[in-house]
Order: structure tokens, then C-alpha cells, then sequence
């Protein structure tokens, strides 16, 4: 799997996946997993198969059976249920559907009942299947979601992940994580950040600057100083700007850049295939040096 991961919103994590997911010649599954703001389709427009709701359970309490012993209320860690008059009061924007109070409950008073928090939405464009989620209004618990779309990964497949801003992927599913970088000073703390991170999770690692040549070169510096593989360089240019406002997929638009991507594929999968060749800072490499660079 190839995960797509930035450290802002707004600096072309979404664009480069839909973007390199648009170059696959062969298909691809492409997994938009911010839940709270999913993007990918204003770049992929896919025509919609199937929109499946997602549900959880909270408790629902029967006040005939209830004898207010406050079993449950001790019971959940996360608070979501208060003492009130009668039976205690059940607020479900702070339940995570543990089952610990309707476990504690003497009386057998507790039942769980689902509450809608969002919906899983599948499309296909051409060789792409795309697969996003989007919470219901108010919601927090969008984890829930993200492994109802995690299970459309296709084993054995190619799969490209779009992850939320400054969100790591586990390692045991991460075959290469893309980092898009800004040349701007907020760009590069944060890739020096997602440096040292990545180190101590050893994740695979590779770096796509975006707007490039618009900075002072640190970031290719960093990379360099890091050992870590620069797999595209995408120029700051009005023509590409204007693509990305207008949501439109370069690859389409430019062969160039088309070529680029099918070649910054074929680097991420080679690298995958690889592991003893994967990103691992050396041990000359340490977070002062990192700092430095940043600074």
C-alpha cells in the first residue's frame, strides 16, 4: 500500500494521490480516509456504485428495569453516561460503543441501540476504484469509519491511501509513505518532524515536493542529509496551480507530468519490493542534525 500523508491541509497530499492513482496502467483501489473533509472525488469523478451507512451502538437504558445504582455510570471510562433523576442520562456524542456499562449492569436495564455516524461511498472512473467516507454532522468518531474504508484494500493489489493531515499510517500496513512537502517554512518543520517519526517507526519513506523552485532548497538539503529518496519534484508553475484550484488531474492534462508519475509509481513499488533497501536514517544522522537543517 502507498500512503499519501502531509502535514497541513491544503499542501497536495489529496492531489498527489488522485494524481498518481489517474497515471496507474493497471487498476487501482484509492482509499480517501479524511473522513472529516474527503477530497479525492472533486479530483476523481467517479461514478457512484453504492453509498453504505455506518453505524455504532450506544446504550439505550429501559428506566422500568433501572434502580439507579450507578453501576454504569462507574463503569464507562469515557463519561458518557451521568447520574440524573431515575435512570442516568445517556449522552452519545461521548460513547466509543465499549459495552463496559451494559457489562456492569445488574438489572439487565441496558440494551444497545445503532446510531448512524456516517456513510462508506464506493465509485469507479475508469481503472480506478475510489472509496471515501463521510461523517454525519456533529460526529467525532471517525476511526470508525476509517476501518470500515480500510477494508476495501486491495490484498496483493495496488492500493494508494490518502491520509489526513499529519496522520502516520501503521507500519504493518504502509509498503511506502509519500510525504508532500511545501517549501515554506511551516513545509519543512513539518517534514523534519515526519523525519524523526518516521525513524522511530521505521516506516519506508519518500519525499514529493510541491511547488519546487519556490523555495531555497532545504528541503532537498534535508532529504539528502536523511537519505531519504526525493520521488518528484512538482514545479511551481501557474499553469499547475490553476489545474489544482480548478480540480483538475495534471496527469490528464500534461504528458509530462503523466510520464512522471507513472516513473515516481514504479520508484514507490520498486522500493517497496525492497525492504533491506527502505528508508532507515543512518546513525550519522541525528535530531540536531535534522533540526539544523530545518531551522
Amino acid at each position: 500500500m502507498i500512503i499519501a500523508v502531509t502535514g497541513a491541509r491544503g499542501a497536495g497530499a489529496t492531489f498527489v494521490a488522485a494524481n498518481l492513482a489517474g497515471a496507474s496502467l493497471s487498476p487501482v483501489t484509492l482509499l480517501d480516509m479524511d473522513v472529516s473533509k474527503p477530497c479525492c472525488a472533486d479530483f476523481i469523478r467517479a461514478e457512484k456504485i453504492a453509498s453504505e451507512p455506518v453505524f455504532v451502538p450506544v446504550p439505550r437504558i429501559d428506566a422500568a428495569l433501572c434502580d439507579s445504582c450507578g453501576e454504569c455510570v462507574a463503569a464507562c471510562y469515557y463519561k458518557a453516561l451521568r447520574p440524573f433523576r431515575g435512570a442516568p442520562q445517556v449522552f452519545p456524542a461521548l460513547c466509543h460503543s465499549g459495552g463496559a456499562c451494559r457489562r456492569a449492569c445488574p438489572t439487565g436495564a441496558i440494551t444497545l441501540a445503532a446510531r448512524l455516524i456516517g456513510a462508506v461511498e464506493t465509485g469507479v472512473s475508469g481503472n480506478i476504484f475510489l472509496v471515501s467516507g463521510k461523517m454525519s454532522d456533529h460526529e467525532h468518531m471517525g476511526r470508525i469509519l476509517e476501518k470500515s474504508i480500510r477494508k476495501f484494500a486491495e490484498p496483493g493489489g495496488l492500493t494508494i491511501m490518502d491520509c489526513p493531515p499529519d496522520a502516520f499510517p501503521n507500519p504493518l500496513e504502509c509498503d511506502v509513505m509519500l510525504w508532500v512537502a511545501e517549501p515554506s517554512p511551516r513545509g519543512i518543520y513539518e517534514l523534519s518532524r515526519s523525519l524523526l517519526k518516521a525513524r522511530e517507526k521505521r516506516l519506508p519513506f519518500g519525499v514529493v515536493v510541491n511547488r519546487s523552485g519556490a523555495g531555497d532548497g532545504r528541503i532537498e538539503r534535508l532529504c539528502r542529509k536523511a537519505r531519504v529518496p526525493v520521488f518528484l519534484s512538482i514545479p511551481d508553475s501557474p499553469g499547475i496551480s490553476a489545474a489544482i484550484s480548478e480540480n483538475r488531474l495534471l496527469v490528464d492534462d500534461l504528458p509530462r507530468l503523466r510520464l512522471s508519475f507513472r516513473q515516481m509509481l514504479l520508484s514507490a513499488k520498486n522500493q517497496a519490493r525492497r525492504p533491506s533497501r527502505l528508508f532507515l536514517m543512518g546513525p550519522s544522522v541525528h535530531e540536531g542534525d535534522i533540526a539544523a537543517l530545518a531551522s
